[in-house]
């Protein structure tokens, strides 16, 4: 590239061998440059993904990440730069990239996918229960001389595919599971409990009544609960769209009428349930929910990553020869936090390309594993601590981790339902 003899900063003459000047420090080049010579610099800072760079900074920096844990930061700490990308331009490339792929999974172009992708944390899982009588009528069981399984809790899927499945499971148990019906809500192994309780669940419906939708809200009198609830979808949504254009006033004849307190707390809890109960579906819901969820979540992983650094500070500022400044853990728990990223990235791109792939739910898992040995292996590269000492740390430290980001992400999820 040209060079100027005079800085344009500092007017100091330059020769044509500084590639700075000399006084003010200002990269010595031609101003004025055509677009074709302009491009590949523009693209190199603004899409680091090594194509356009001569000495693969980006390439390095994966290989660093992939090969060695830990070794991107101790080249770096130790003034080994050059064939790196700077911290934060690799953590924001890598974040980018899979708030990318995890946006196109959850739209409903990806729907699909993101089912499948999902599978793994709601498979098996129930969350819904009802007693045997809750599903069967009273009368029914009293007919038939059933009444004394009643109170046996049964447990299915809030999904109506699943939970229709779930019923037709319950109608072909098993010995062992009926046993370990009774004993989970406590009743006598018997032979008269399970042979009512193998009748009353040949009973179940194909499909398990609609679950009442309420809310509960503090009452007038002290220590009691007001409940607002609904049988049915119609009524649910036509409260909600009620609800929508209430004024204050309003809103309180609603919580008068069901005895609750008039006060602000309760005003909003049933605005935004009203938001909640209004959507046509459940599907409905959790999308909207969802998407707050995931446009509040990069924040979130941002300010996680100075928690972890003052972690790191606090297991390692006792002994003087492991002792770092925090800038040096802000450092490692910016690498951390990519490599975590990159991980998840690759998992991501599987599920995006091969939807119908069965293996989602140990992806997930093997992810989680490898994320969590990857932390072991870096932090004794890193500290070269030994082992013991690494791995004691390691475990409260991840500890740590876990419970600060189930408070986030809780926290995230109540920031999405009141602002739905």
């Amino acid at each position: 590239m040209p060079k100027l003899t005079t800085c344009p900063n500092c007017n100091t003459t330059l020769r044509l061998t500084d590639n700075f000047c000399p006084q003010c420090g200002q990269e010595n080049k031609e101003l004025t440059i055509s677009v074709r010579k302009l491009l590949p610099e523009v693209l190199e800072n603004l899409i680091p993904i090594g194509l356009t760079s001569v000495d693969n900074k980006f390439w390095n920096s994966i290989k660093a990440i992939f090969s060695r844990p830990g070794q991107l930061t101790n080249d770096f700490l130790a003034g080994r730069r050059t064939r790196y990308l700077p911290p934060m331009r690799l953590y924001i490339w890598s974040s980018v990239v899979f708030f990318l792929l995890l946006g196109e999974l959850v739209s409903q172009k990806s729907s699909r996918a993101f089912t499948k992708f999902m599978s793994g944390f709601t498979d098996g899982l129930t969350a819904e229960s009802a007693t045997v009588d809750k599903l069967i009528s009273r009368d029914t069981l009293e007919r038939r001389g059933l009444i004394g399984v009643a109170s046996v809790v049964i447990a299915y899927s809030s999904t109506p595919e699943r939970a229709a499945k779930t019923m037709k499971q319950f109608r072909q148990v098993t010995p062992t599971q009926i046993d370990s019906l009774l004993s989970r809500s406590k009743f006598p192994l018997t032979a008269r409990n399970r042979s009512q309780l193998r009748q009353a669940l040949s009973l179940l419906p194909n499909t398990p009544p609609a679950t009442d939708v309420s809310i509960s809200v503090s009452s007038v009198k002290k220590g009691k609960r007001a409940k607002l609830a609904f049988t049915s979808d119609s009524a649910r949504l036509a409260f909600g769209r009620q609800m929508n254009s209430m004024t204050d006033a309003e809103v309180d004849s609603v919580l008068t009428k069901i005895g609750g307190k008039i006060n602000w707390f309760n005003r909003t809890a049933l605005r935004k349930f009203s938001r909640i109960v209004g959507f046509t579906s459940a599907a409905e819901g959790i999308q909207a929910v969802t998407s707050l969820f995931l446009k509040n979540l990069p924040g979130v992983m941002f300010v996680l990553m100075p928690f972890v650094a003052g972690l790191l500070w606090f297991f390692y500022a006792r002994r003087k020869q492991y002792r770092r400044h925090y800038y040096e853990h802000l450092i490692f728990s910016i690498h951390i936090h990519t490599a975590l990223f990159l991980f998840a990235s690759s998992v991501l791109a599987v599920v995006w390309v091969l939807p119908q792939t069965p293996f989602a739910d140990q992806l997930i898992g093997g992810l989680l594993l490898i994320c969590w040995f990857y932390l072991l292996l870096a932090l004794r590269h890193v500290y070269h601590q030994s082992w013991l000492r690494t791995i004691v740390k390691w475990l409260f430290i991840s500890f740590a981790y876990a419970v600060t980001v189930v408070l986030f992400m809780a926290g995230l999820a109540l920031v999405g339902v009141m602002t739905v």
